[in-house]
């Protein structure tokens, strides 16, 4: 039997907060530790904007 492992986050709100890039990377820490086979983001993760694909590319490459 095959186990899938996932992890599922909402409202990061990025431009919202003030500690964003601590969420950010705190998230990014726990996908990392985890033998995950994917991750799901419900949204209110950042405005899409120009200014914020740092922030998609930093998720990106977390997932390599």
């Amino acid at each position: 039997m095959s186990i899938i492992r996932f992890l599922v986050f909402t409202d990061l709100h990025y431009d919202h907060v003030f500690d964003a890039e601590e969420r950010l990377d705190s998230l990014i820490d726990r996908i990392n530790d985890l033998s995950l086979d994917f991750v799901i983001s419900l949204g209110d993760l950042c405005y899409p904007i120009s200014d914020n694909r740092p922030i998609i590319r930093k998720l990106q490459l977390s997932a390599l």
